[in-house]
């Protein structure tokens, strides 16, 4: 919706890894090109076919040509009948998960696990202050 005229889009190694992350690049109608190489979502069951069904403008996906036989495929499994259970299948145990999203400006939750290191302790620094004291070169 803010980009309507981006044609190209290129997001190799920004660990992607839900097929959900990328359903916001439906909205986006000019999209020709897009390459996801090296991020985790490429490994994913049916990974192609959901990306091209969603996507259906798409003329190359990780720099190979979409053939006609490939947007076959993709509507005969997500967009026929059978399209929640083939979902389900391709968005695996994480479908459940939200996808991870950036807000401008937002200051994102960081949890205890990314609590910063505190510094040195004073018996480090009083100890770190004596060998610069002792020392006579620089290596």
């Amino acid at each position: 919706e803010s980009l309507p005229n981006l044609d190209s889009l290129i997001l190799t190694n920004n660990f992607i890894s839900n097929l959900a992350d990328l359903d916001p690049l439906t909205d986006m109608p000019r999209l020709r090109c897009l390459c996801l190489i090296d991020n985790p979502v490429t490994k994913r069951t049916h990974y192609r076919l959901y990306v091209l069904n969603k996507i259906p403008g798409l003329k190359l996906l990780d720099f190979r040509k979409v053939k006609e036989k490939e947007r076959q495929a993709a509507y005969r499994l997500f967009g026929g009948p059978s399209a929640r259970a083939a979902i389900a299948e391709a968005a695996g145990a994480n479908a459940a998960n939200k996808p991870k999203t950036f807000v401008p400006g937002q200051i994102p939750d960081v949890g205890p696990s990314s609590a910063v290191r505190p510094g040195p302790t004073p018996q480090e620094i009083m100890a770190l202050k004596t060998a610069i004291a002792k020392a006579t070169t620089l290596e």
